[in-house]
């Protein structure tokens, strides 16, 4: 997922539980490839529990136009299911 979705391992990512309403910023770990599974570690674990359906922003500070990012949508196992932002050469 976290390739996917262009991000990358340490990179600043705001969790938004849209089950209860909490909002955690936090860093993204590399899991186990493939697993599908998201797992809230820390202080974090207070606020996002298992089940939750939540929504994951990683975002950056530029000077600059990146352009490197992406919108994908899982299912309720959190297996890839599509883009909702275009890739180069992609048609949605």
């Amino acid at each position: 997922l976290m390739e996917r979705s262009d991000i990358a391992a340490g990179e600043k990512v705001l969790i938004v539980d849209m089950t209860n309403g909490e909002r955690v910023e936090t860093f993204a770990v590399r899991g186990t490839g493939g697993s599908g599974e998201i797992v809230v570690c820390g202080a974090a674990s207070k606020h996002i529990h298992a089940g939750d359906k939540v929504g994951i922003m990683a975002f950056a500070w530029t000077d600059g136009r990146s352009g490197r990012f992406s919108n994908i949508l899982v299912d309720d196992k959190n297996t890839f299911v599509r883009y909702l932002t275009e890739k180069h050469g992609d048609t949605i």
